[in-house]
């Protein structure tokens, strides 16, 4: 039932989210939590289309998404 539920899902997850707002808001919350416990590398084990992957890269982490 996942599985089916998620394939419809993706043609449209990114019609769903207001990425540019979204990442606006998030990006200095992320760099502050990346700058206090010294990360430097993220896996998002979830990633959907990877808008948060291209930011992770973007601040300078080493990153892996599935």
């Amino acid at each position: 039932m996942s599985e089916t539920f998620y394939n419809t899902l993706a043609p449209i997850y990114d019609r769903m989210i207001r990425w540019e707002k979204r990442l606006k808001f998030e990006t200095p919350l992320f760099a502050e939590l990346w700058r206090r416990q010294g990360t430097r590398r993220v896996l998002d084990a979830a990633c959907g289309s990877g808008h948060h992957l291209r930011l992770f890269k973007e601040q300078g982490l080493e990153v892996t998404g599935a």
